[in-house]
């Protein structure tokens, strides 16, 4: 069987386009689709929709890697809209995030994440389709994703939307869909409300709640606030100058590239030769040759695995406590998957070849830290800070 790239090449060449020709209706330049024709890298759903469309192409075409007929995807991939289908699908057939997410071995948080549009490779597609029973175009399309089981079954049938002309709907069509839009229009303003009115209330009083506790009992109480807060900021601890998290000291990061060097520090405004303009560094650049291998920098799970092949490919980890890091510009090692268990030291994937957004910087991982969605400086917790 031939491989993805093989195939895009060979219809490439079947419809007479160059890579130069091909590349330029993408928008996008040639050495990314040369990387997708030597399977060095794979599209984004977005970029593979296009894809598609030019080379009159289904997603099955695609996951086969030979014609098998089917309707072309949407020419304009909707993250939101697939993951509205994933979600009606799950619920069709009565089941969990949990238990969904253990059929695709991948945790409950993974496929809320697919349910919010996070699907991003044609493989995982592919999986979802497998497991629904349903066409990838099916999953892709706006009312178009349907799976035949008790709950379906059990769901009156809305009337059915206005469709495109070249709309086909499958045998199996049931989706649930809620009884009245109004009904939740109106509980969401009530909702608004309440919480509006509360707003004033809480600054109404705001005054009384700010007064300084005597000295027979304000010491205990302070010291009590402070523990709470430790607390629920799930270990972390300021430093004093509220810029900078001292991280659980049962974390200790190692650089996840062996001889490498540091040649952009992270919270500065970094010239972007490829861009040729300047712009925010929420991290730091590795500069190290392309093919080194990537470490997992501490014990952690895979939260995230993002493809693009225009912009940037990367794996994020959690290590618990709101601490993640972020890998940029790495090709995938075999066997990463989202909810996947590494451990420190152990190669999530290689040192990627330039491309994308930072083509003419050289070959270099970006490193990222972040504790709670906000990012710290890597290079204190790595030990490359200027004393």
């Amino acid at each position: 069987m031939q491989s993805f790239g093989a195939f895009i090449r060979y219809i490439r060449r079947e419809k007479g386009f160059t890579q130069e020709q091909l590349a330029e209706k993408l928008n996008i330049v040639p050495p990314v689709l040369s990387k997708w024709e030597n399977d060095k890298g794979t599209p984004s759903l977005f970029n593979l929709c296009r894809l598609c469309n030019i080379l009159q192409l289904s997603l099955e075409d695609c996951i086969a890697c030979e014609r098998r007929g089917g309707m072309l995807p949407p020419e304009n991939f909707s993250p939101e809209t697939l993951g509205r289908n994933i979600k009606a699908l799950r619920v069709n057939n009565g089941w969990t995030q949990a238990e969904m997410g253990k059929k695709l071995f991948v945790s409950s948080q993974t496929v809320s994440k697919w349910e919010s549009g996070g699907v991003s490779s044609l493989g995982m597609l592919g999986s979802l389709s497998e497991l629904f029973g349903v066409s990838p175009t099916d999953l892709c399309t706006e009312y178009g994703a349907e799976v035949k089981s008790p709950a379906a079954e059990a769901c009156p049938r809305p009337p059915a939307p206005a469709q495109p002309s070249n709309f086909q709907p499958s045998a199996t069509m049931s989706i649930c869909r809620p009884k009245s839009r109004n009904t939740a229009i109106v509980a969401a303003a009530m909702i608004m409300a309440a919480v509006f009115a509360a707003l004033i209330l809480f600054v109404a009083f705001m005054p009384s709640l700010r007064q300084t506790p005597s000295a027979s009992d304000g010491g205990n109480e302070t010291s009590e606030g402070g523990s709470d807060d430790s607390q629920n900021n799930g270990g972390f601890t300021g430093t004093g100058s509220g810029s900078t998290p001292a991280l659980p000291e049962t974390l200790s990061f190692s650089l996840p590239v062996e001889g490498s060097y540091m040649i952009s520090a992270g919270f500065e405004f970094w010239y972007n030769q490829t861009l040729d303009k300047y712009h925010y560094h929420s991290g730091i650049d590795l500069s190290v040759e392309a093919g080194r291998e990537v470490l997992a920098a501490e014990d952690g799970v895979i939260y995230e695995m993002h493809d693009d092949e225009v912009l940037e490919r990367y794996i994020r980890i959690d290590h618990g406590n709101g601490v993640f890091t972020k890998y940029i510009f790495i090709d995938y090692a075999g066997g990463m998957y989202e909810g996947k268990t590494v451990k420190k030291g152990e190669v999530i994937g290689t040192v990627a070849e330039p491309f994308g957004s930072e083509y003419k910087e050289g070959p270099h991982l970006h490193l990222e830290l972040t504790f709670g969605d906000e990012p710290v400086d890597p290079a204190i917790y790595f030990g490359l800070a200027a004393d």
